[in-house]
């Protein structure tokens, strides 16, 4: 079975096979308005983005929102 097979497109979220994931910053902001940035790459760590998403959560770590950049 290849990735795309396994892989569900959900609200145009998909996420391109990656084999490196980057989080920024480390330690989850929960002011209800700082993103957390997710950013997916192919060739570790140096190599090419793929996808890159932000997440805000609210004090209780509830997402607040996600967006695909």
């Amino acid at each position: 079975m290849s990735y795309g097979q396994i892989v569900q497109d959900i609200g145009g979220l998909s996420i391109p096979p990656h084999d490196y994931v980057g989080i920024s910053p480390s330690a989850t902001p929960t002011d209800g308005t700082t993103p957390q940035v997710y950013t997916f790459k192919t060739g570790g760590a140096s190599g090419n983005t793929v996808c890159t998403l932000s997440i805000v959560y609210d004090v209780s770590l509830n997402v607040v929102s996600i967006t695909k950049i």
